[in-house]
């Protein structure tokens, strides 16, 4: 009397697969900017951080507003600079003209940055990823490249200093999320991240800052 074993075994031997499943930890991560940024904040690692950016559930739209009004408080000190005008009349050009170019320019660096991911490999189809992504931390870059403007501004050679660490951590960041999103290693996302960050660096200056 014993062909009830079998079933036993095959009982028991289908438990652990779902139990180990069911045991890998997942990190809850918030839905909103705000919210993701504060949990960034109160986990300062790099786990979190790519746990951030390859979260599916973050619509990128969300980051398209933080960028547009991360590049309207950056635009406020240039556009002082740029020209004398009353506080209004550089609000409102911060407010519309430069946002709305940021927010392009944003979209287009992140276009670029994963169309040339695909070209050597890359994952097909990730471009709301890519925005999604580095839209989490862009906005904090722009601020902080309005504050080391208005450095800038005040002191060459220390704002210069300034903006150069302020660069540096935005292509470190864009980087990072090129490397999460399509799965390179570290030297080839900073190879490639790198010569195309510093290319639409000098095509900027050339042709639109000239």
């Amino acid at each position: 009397m014993q062909p009830p074993m079998p079933e036993t075994e095959t009982e028991q031997t289908d438990q652990p697969e779902q139990s180990e499943v069911d045991s890998q930890p997942q990190m809850p991560i918030p839905d909103g900017w705000v919210e993701r940024l504060q949990w960034l904040i109160n986990n300062p690692n790099r786990e979190a951080l790519a746990a951030v950016i390859t979260a599916p559930h973050y619509d990128p739209r969300e980051a398209y507003m933080w960028v547009f009004l991360g590049g309207a408080i950056y635009g406020i000190p240039l556009l002082f600079n740029a020209f004398s005008a009353d506080i209004l009349t550089v609000l409102a050009i911060s407010f519309s003209v430069v946002g709305i170019a940021t927010t392009v320019g944003f979209i287009g660096q992140n276009w670029i940055f994963q169309r040339i991911a695909m070209i050597y490999g890359g994952t097909a189809g990730s471009y709301g990823r890519v925005h999604a992504g580095r839209g989490i931390l862009y906005p904090v870059v722009l601020v902080l490249q309005g504050l080391a403007t208005i450095v800038l501004l005040m002191n060459d050679t220390i704002g210069s200093v300034v903006l150069t660490v302020v660069i540096m951590i935005d292509l470190l960041l864009t980087t990072f999320v090129v490397q999460q999103v399509n799965g390179f290693k570290w030297a080839k996302s900073m190879l490639m991240v790198g010569t195309t960050y510093f290319a639409i660096i000098i095509f900027n200056s050339i042709f639109i800052g000239a």
